[in-house]
């Protein structure tokens, strides 16, 4: 599911939009995901997650910008700190949840 959600909010029909709107979308499904999954084993999903919203979001640039793969969206998103996109890893809470008494 969240994958497809984020393919929605990065999909060619949003290429007229300023990256930072696309960038914002993204944020509020991923504050929302993290929020509800910060507590448990939830590390490797969010790691996927964020690899993938990366990913999309790469291409998502390039694409915008006439390149081709994500080499160039790739650059853009590092020297521009992610431009804000909200960080999945190390997000985890761990807690006395599941503590043995």
């Amino acid at each position: 599911m969240p994958p497809l959600k984020i393919r929605s909010h990065t999909d060619r029909q949003w290429l007229l939009l300023p990256v930072e709107d696309i960038v914002e979308r993204l944020n509020l499904f991923l504050r929302g995901w993290r929020g509800y999954f910060a507590y448990g084993n939830s590390t490797t999903v969010f790691h996927d997650l964020e690899e993938f919203t990366v990913e999309r979001l790469a291409r998502f640039i390039s694409n915008k910008h006439g390149h081709h793969g994500r080499g160039y969206g790739l650059r853009v998103l590092i020297d521009h700190k992610y431009l804000g996109l909200v960080r999945l890893v190390g997000s985890v809470r761990h807690g006395p949840v599941h503590a043995v008494r």
